[in-house]
């Protein structure tokens, strides 16, 4: 079986500082953060630092937040099928142990949309 893994999303193309997020550009530290688009020089997800869903935290607390959430690898090809980063998600979190869920869907930031716009997850028909 081939199955390789993806730790981080891949669409900013500079780094891997930023976890489980989408259209960030010259972004750092940012967790489930959904950002305009990957070639906005403006905007949500741009030059942004320390946010959890879009929210902007200190370095504290972006590091206490961090540490509770699961070590996430999303499957990106498995069985030679390659899959789409919101197909991958949905693989991730129909395999996850509920504990790894509920350590996202608890986080006091938790943004249903943002979730849904990043994973593709519609959390009220899939938890």
């Amino acid at each position: 079986m081939d199955n390789t893994n993806c730790n981080y999303c891949n669409y900013c193309y500079s780094c891997n500082y930023c976890y489980s997020c989408k259209g960030l550009r010259m972004s750092e530290n940012m967790l489930f953060c959904l950002g305009e688009g990957g070639t906005q020089s403006e905007g949500e997800g741009y030059q942004k630092n320390y946010r959890v869903f879009n929210e902007q935290l200190t370095k504290d607390e972006w590091n206490k937040v961090k540490v509770e959430f699961p070590i996430i690898k999303l499957p990106i090809v498995k069985n030679t099928k390659r899959y789409t980063y919101e197909e991958a998600w949905q693989e991730w979190w129909k395999n996850a142990e509920q504990e790894d869920k509920n350590k996202i869907l608890d986080c006091k930031y938790f943004d249903p949309k943002i979730f849904f716009d990043i994973t593709g997850i519609d959390i009220k028909n899939n938890n």
